[in-house]
């Protein structure tokens, strides 16, 4: 496969988008961290957990774009045939 082909650049940039989230988290989770710390020595400081919770939904949001579902699998294709097509009921 070509790196520059557009289909792995699409690939390679949604890859960018969740790797930006996991940042994200790791940021807010260590900002999360230095509040409590900093509550503990009872000056508690609120900037922190203020940008550690607005890091932390930043890096929930990139992280949930960055990554797309799985393929659905043919596993009880049978089953979900006979749900979606119930036998007629007659009299």
């Amino acid at each position: 496969m070509d790196v520059y082909s557009p289909t792995s650049r699409h690939i390679h940039m949604s890859n960018v988008s969740g790797r930006i989230g996991c940042f994200f988290l790791f940021v807010g989770a260590v900002l999360m961290v230095i509040f409590l710390a900093s509550d503990l020595a009872t000056s508690p400081a609120l900037g922190l957990l203020f940008w550690g919770v607005l890091s932390l939904l930043a890096g929930l949001a990139f992280w949930r774009k960055g990554y797309s579902p799985p393929p659905s699998s043919n596993r009880f294709r049978i089953l979900r045939r006979k749900k979606d097509n119930p036998p007629p009921q007659g009299k």
